[in-house]
């Protein structure tokens, strides 16, 4: 998947609200993508990334723990 999946401007059938382009994503899949793009963007920097996904650091990590997105000793135990 790549930004381009999430484009803006995607509109429903019915010429609404802007879409995000998760159809047929679980919910985990969606989680996992939207992670992977805030690290992208904030180049790894976990204390940015959780505060533009709305979590404490230890919720990222756990979530990172969860998706296999963890570098091996990188949560100092938190």
């Amino acid at each position: 998947m790549t930004g381009a999946d999430f484009a803006a401007g995607q509109h429903d059938e019915a010429g609404g609200a802007p879409r995000l382009g998760v159809d047929g994503m679980t919910l985990e899949q969606v989680e996992r993508h939207m992670i992977e793009q805030a690290l992208d963007q904030h180049g790894g920097n976990i204390t940015r990334v959780a505060k533009a996904l709305g979590l404490s650091r230890t919720a990222l990590y756990r979530r990172l723990e969860r998706h296999g997105l963890a570098e091996p000793g990188a949560e100092d135990g938190a």
